[in-house]
């Protein structure tokens, strides 16, 4: 099962909500950037990873 069935059935029909503002403190920011930083270049290798691969695969198969 999926949950999709009950996706579907969800409402935010009388849902109230307020915006709620968190200002980050320069060290957070620190924190924030440096883990984007990470994640960036985490996807980069994936991807160069993923494209060494597909060239393998097509010389094998050639």
């Amino acid at each position: 099962a999926t949950g999709l069935y009950t996706a579907r059935a969800l409402s935010f029909a009388g849902v109230e909500y307020d915006i709620l503002r968190h200002e980050l403190t320069p060290e957070q920011i620190e924190v924030y950037d440096t883990y984007a930083d990470a994640w960036s270049i985490l996807c980069a290798a994936r991807h160069k990873t993923a494209y060494r691969e597909e060239a393998v695969m097509r010389r094998n198969a050639a």
